[in-house]
């Protein structure tokens, strides 16, 4: 197994098992996502997409709180309009991902992060047990994961 850090999160690699795990790693923050993060997502998404160890990726949160909050709210302020006008493109890397992404949700989901769901596919909840989902247009039946749309896929429903 190999790890990698990036600011905010961490991707474990099992070449046995083919799983590559990211997970958003800020709990005290309830995991929010940085502008950095964003970029750097966008960027491993691509390199799992072409790994051909990796038959899987799964995305999930650290902490018990929160798969995550969302974004960081006052790193939009550090990043100019045009910058802003293109946050869908990196957020829509798991969109873009070849192999299947599994959002591991837990707790709050808002924003950025119900994004990264939609753009994955599939999304797994658990309270006692675990219920899959396939995440449609309809995702206002969600309603207890807390869909909250951001800046990134809302634009393609």
């Amino acid at each position: 197994m190999t790890t990698e850090t990036y600011d905010g999160f961490h991707v474990e690699r099992d070449a046995g098992s083919g799983i590559a795990t990211i997970t958003l790693d800020v709990p005290e923050k309830m995991n929010r996502v940085s502008m950095a993060a964003r970029d750097q997502l966008a960027g491993v998404f691509g390199e799992l997409g072409t790994d051909d160890a990796v038959r899987v990726v799964v995305l999930g949160g650290a902490g018990e709180k929160a798969f995550t909050a969302g974004g960081d709210i006052p790193g939009f302020m550090t990043r100019t309009p045009e910058e802003l006008s293109h946050l869908a493109k990196n957020i829509a890397a798991a969109e873009r991902c070849p192999k299947p992404v599994v959002a591991k949700l837990h707790g709050f989901t808002f924003g950025v992060g119900l994004e990264l769901a939609l753009g994955g596919g599939w999304a797994v909840r658990g309270e006692g047990r675990c219920q899959v989902h396939w995440i449609e247009l309809d995702g206002v039946r969600h309603a207890s994961v807390g869909p909250v749309f951001d800046l990134g896929l809302m634009w393609r429903w």
